[in-house]
């Protein structure tokens, strides 16, 4: 691609990808699972805060209708960004704030706040997107965008782990300020973050026709391919949201093992993510999105089945979980690909951002609603059923999803 207006549009949507990951590893996933357990709150407050992002999808139908409208995406995104970084600080400074008994309502409340704010992002972010990259660069671009993006995740999660192992070999480990000083890093983070939106350029995504907002949302639920999409995508996200988020919850409460080594777990099961990237993009390219996701929860379903075994036969810890986050790394790499693909592709060009908006929902909805009744699940008081029934119901939900979302396709005309 030659220098000019397309190539800069790609770099800055490429760099703004790279300095989200850096901000979402240091906020989201095994950290945020440390800081929710550092305050004392278990697995629900911890799929609370998961489908906070997933509330603010609901939102996305509203910011829809005034991009509709003329208002501009760069302008929304940058807004929101701004907003929740703001919240970010308040999370960090409620680290220092742990004497005072209203501390973890605090960092509740502003973590909260924050997942909002970052949720609402995407409502202008993806249509955005959309109008910025061509259509026959969608597949190549994400693959390549989210290789680099989890290269830069381990990257930064190793440099975190390597900070607290380092901390605790010294015995000079003060949990509270190492965790603060992350979430301060994740701000300074988050100014690059806008930076890059500042630097994507602005566009405007008016509908030129006088249909109103709500005939338009009717017309596209009359289609029965968009219907089919709309709960075929839903589904995978519910599936995948249940068990993913929790990995590290398992390592720590399941199997009560250290926060660093349950890192080293998550770390490596990244670098697989990694390396599949390329081969989940040519079974893309071969076979469609639809068995390609396909393909993807099988293979989390057997990692699934091998951490069963491991609870249910008590079997050799590390023997079972290194081939399971063998598994998860490679399953996870084909559905990230194929959801953030289909989402931006499988669109029509026409009303493409209340389309993308109404799928947002489906994504972040479902996957809010996922988190948060896993979270229940494993804040039962029955301990010893609590991961059973958690992992009995993902087989479920994988095997469905494996079998359903193989129909998956673009959508089409009513």
């Amino acid at each position: 691609m030659k220098n000019g207006p397309l190539r800069r549009s790609v770099n800055a949507t490429f760099y703004n990808g790279l300095s989200d990951i850096v901000l979402k590893s240091l906020t989201t996933g095994p950290l945020l699972t440390a800081y929710v357990f550092s305050f004392g709150l278990g697995t629900l407050a911890l799929g609370i805060l998961q489908s906070m992002t997933s509330l603010a999808s609901l939102l996305h139908l509203p910011i829809s209708f005034w991009l509709g409208r003329g208002i501009s995406p760069k302008k929304m995104a940058c807004s929101f960004a701004v907003t929740g970084y703001l919240f970010l600080l308040l999370v960090g400074i409620s680290f220092f704030l742990k004497d005072h008994s209203w501390a973890p309502v605090f960092f509740m409340g502003s973590y909260a706040c924050f997942f909002l704010m970052i949720g609402m992002i995407g409502g202008a972010f993806w249509p955005w997107c959309k109008k910025i990259i061509p259509h026959t660069l969608l597949t190549a671009f994400f693959a390549h965008r989210i290789k680099y993006i989890l290269l830069v995740k381990v990257t930064t999660v190793t440099l975190a782990t390597a900070l607290l192992a380092f901390l605790t070999q010294k015995q000079a480990l003060q949990t509270d300020k190492v965790y603060g000083g992350l979430i301060f890093l994740a701000a300074l983070i988050g100014i690059i973050y806008v930076g890059t939106l500042f630097r994507m350029p602005s566009v405007s995504l008016k509908e030129i026709n006088d249909i109103s907002f709500l005939k338009k949302l009717k017309q596209a639920f009359g289609r029965k391919s968009f219907v089919s999409f709309f709960l075929r995508f839903g589904l995978a996200n519910f599936a995948f949201a249940f068990f993913t988020p929790f990995t590290m919850a398992f390592l720590l409460k399941g199997l009560n093992i250290s926060t660093t080594t349950g890192l080293l777990f998550s770390l490596g099961g990244s670098g697989v993510d990694i390396l599949m990237i390329d081969y989940w993009k040519r079974v893309i390219c071969r076979k469609g999105i639809g068995q390609s996701l396909s393909g993807a929860f099988m293979t989390l379903l057997s990692a699934v089945i091998i951490l069963t075994g491991l609870i249910l036969f008590n079997g050799p810890v590390y023997y079972m979980l290194i081939p399971a986050f063998i598994l998860i790394g490679a399953g996870s790499s084909g559905i990230n690909l194929g959801i953030s693909d289909s989402v931006v592709s499988h669109v029509p060009r026409e009303n493409a951002a209340l389309y993308i908006s109404v799928l947002n929902i489906a994504r972040f909805g479902f996957s809010g609603a996922a988190t948060f009744l896993s979270g229940l699940i494993l804040s039962g008081t029955g301990t010893s059923l609590n991961w059973p029934l958690f992992f009995g119901t993902s087989i479920l939900l994988f095997t469905a999803a494996g079998v359903i979302i193989r129909q998956l396709r673009p959508i089409g005309p009513r």
